[in-house]
C-alpha cells in the first residue's frame, strides 16, 4: 500500500489531500468483539473511541504515515455523525460519497485548523461483502490553494 502511494506521488499532484486510507468494516455490533478483531491484526491500532454502538469500522491504512495520519490510526469514523451518513450512502449506493465539512482527527495542530472533508468508496468483495472503504481526508484550504 506504502509503495503504491508514493507512486501515485499524491502530495505532489494532490496538494491538501492529506492521505489515502482504508477503513475496515468490522461487521459487528460489540465493541469488544470489534477490538478483539482488530487485535488479530499485525499493524492495527486499538479502536477508538470506546462505547456501544451499532456497527464499527477502524482506519487501518493510511499514507503518509505522517504525525497527523499516525493520530487518526484506529479511529471508528462510523462513531461520527457526518463520516457515518458518507460511508453508508456510498456502501449502499456503489458510488463515492462525500461528506459534510468535519474536523479531521488529523488536526492536530490547534493553530493550523482547516475545514476538512472526507471522500469515501466502499469496497466489496466479489460477493458483494461490505469490507470497509477506500477514503481520502482532505484538508480545505490547503487543497483550494
Amino acid at each position: 500500500f506504502e509503495l503504491y502511494f508514493r507512486r501515485l506521488e499524491v502530495e505532489r499532484m494532490y496538494p491538501g489531500l492529506q492521505g489515502l486510507g482504508f477503513a475496515m468494516n468490522l461487521d459487528t455490533p460489540s465493541f469488544d468483539a470489534a477490538q478483539a478483531r482488530l487485535a488479530a491484526l499485525p499493524s492495527a491500532r486499538p479502536l477508538w473511541p470506546e462505547g456501544a454502538r451499532d456497527r464499527y469500522s477502524s482506519i487501518i491504512r493510511l499514507q503518509p504515515q505522517d504525525a497527523r495520519n499516525q493520530a487518526a490510526m484506529g479511529f471508528d469514523m462510523l462513531s461520527e455523525q457526518a463520516r457515518r451518513s458518507a460511508m453508508l450512502r456510498a456502501a449502499e449506493t456503489g458510488r463515492p460519497a462525500i461528506t459534510a465539512t468535519v474536523r479531521l482527527v488529523q488536526e492536530i495542530d490547534q493553530q493550523a485548523v482547516q475545514p476538512g472533508y472526507l471522500i469515501y468508496d466502499a469496497v466489496l468483495d466479489q460477493d458483494g461483502v461490505l469490507l470497509g472503504w477506500a477514503y481520502s481526508p482532505i484538508r480545505a484550504h490547503d487543497f483550494l490553494s
